[in-house]
């Protein structure tokens, strides 16, 4: 998958929200927070049901050094050109699927989740770097005790799957021969 490196769409998301970021290391992830983690960084940090399919951004450290997290102004910029193929229900919020490039066999997507969604984000929607898809769900008032952040995962999905149905029913488990994951920080 042809997309910039984590690092600059972070400085992209430090950028859009004027965090008042550390000039030192501005980004701080729990193990639980990582592609392929077994791990939770919410609640009891036991074992999640299925391996973490992405990557939670949701830790900076700011200008005095500490941890800080995004809430829910926090605006969700898109990495790469593209269109968008669905917006769908998560556990936390709405994600949006973009389609960056595709070929006969199958399509490559960044999938921006736990979101609050404008209506004027729907399929079909071209997108460009940095523009806005939403803004971080309030997860406050959840029982998960899970903080607002962003997850992003970036996959290559099938061409059988119809766009409507790439849903969190398909990328959440996915079928290795139908959905291969990318690691966002290689």
């Amino acid at each position: 998958m042809k997309l910039p490196p984590i690092t600059v769409y972070l400085d992209t998301i430090v950028r859009i929200n004027h965090l008042p970021v550390s000039d030192s290391g501005q980004w701080f992830f729990y193990q639980g927070m990582l592609f392929l983690s077994r791990r939770k960084w919410w609640a009891d940090f036991g074992t999640r049901h299925a391996t973490h399919e992405g990557l939670d951004i949701g830790i900076f450290k700011n200008r005095s050094g500490n941890r800080e997290w995004l809430d829910s102004s926090a605006r969700v910029p898109v990495m790469a050109s593209g269109t968008v193929i669905n917006v769908c229900d998560d556990f936390l919020g709405r994600s949006v699927i973009v389609r960056h490039c595709s070929n006969k066999q199958s399509r490559q997507v960044s999938v921006y989740s736990h979101l609050k969604v404008p209506g004027t984000i729907s399929p079909g929607k071209k997108v460009d770097p940095g523009d806005i898809v939403g803004t971080i769900a309030d997860t406050t008032g959840k029982k998960s005790g899970i903080h607002c952040h962003l997850h992003i995962s970036l996959m290559e999905i099938a061409q059988q799957i119809p766009d409507p149905k790439i849903t969190w029913q398909v990328m959440g488990e996915p079928d290795p021969e139908m959905v291969k994951l990318f690691n966002p920080m290689v």
